[in-house]
């Protein structure tokens, strides 16, 4: 038997080469450069957060406007300041409510006045009234805004005046009320 060879004929041996460089070529253009990057972002809310002072006072227990042993015709004054301490403007409102004396919180009269450059015991001096005089059970300031700053919280002071008028009656005798002044603050649009 004649012998086999193991030779390729020659015409087969560059069409299995352009095969084997076909195949690599093939394989290389799989390769691609890339490149990516990532974006993100933060979110946070604001705070609305309304401060009350009254030069130092527990204002749980507001003693400089009220009045002991009163009579016809007594007045007080005391100052009271409301900040702006959070990060949104916002507007306030405050309301009032009587524990008590029904008849003696009707007949204490408020005013408050805004920015005065004086309040003390003698009085107030300038300022805006922004409450006339009206019945302390009733007492009530709505949309005073205040804005927010970070650097220096915004304040506005207000002088309170309380009066038991000279007309009050002997039915006022030994009455007491205690009043309770809520502020409400709200962010602004």
């Amino acid at each position: 038997m004649p012998e086999r060879s193991t030779k390729l004929p020659i015409r087969i041996r560059p069409l299995l080469a352009a095969c084997a460089v076909l195949g690599l070529s093939t394989v290389a253009t799989f390769a691609s450069f890339t490149d990516n990057d990532t974006a993100s972002t933060m979110f946070s809310t604001g705070t609305v957060d309304l401060a009350l002072d009254a030069t130092g006072s527990d204002l749980r227990n507001w003693t400089t406007l009220g009045m002991e042993n009163a009579k016809p015709g007594d007045v007080t004054y005391a100052p009271l300041v409301v900040s702006n301490i959070g990060t949104l403007d916002f507007t306030y409102s405050m309301a009032t409510t009587a524990v008590g004396d029904e008849f003696l919180a009707s007949a204490l009269l408020v005013t408050i006045v805004s920015g005065a450059t004086q309040c003390d015991a003698t009085g107030f001096a300038d300022g805006t009234e922004v409450l006339a005089e009206s019945p302390l059970i009733n007492a009530a300031l709505a949309n005073r805004p205040l804005a927010a700053n970070s650097a220096t919280p915004t304040k506005e002071a207000l002088c309170f005046k309380v009066s038991l008028p000279a007309s009050a009656g002997n039915t006022l005798q030994d009455a007491g009320v205690n009043i309770h002044l809520s502020f409400t603050a709200t962010q602004a649009a």
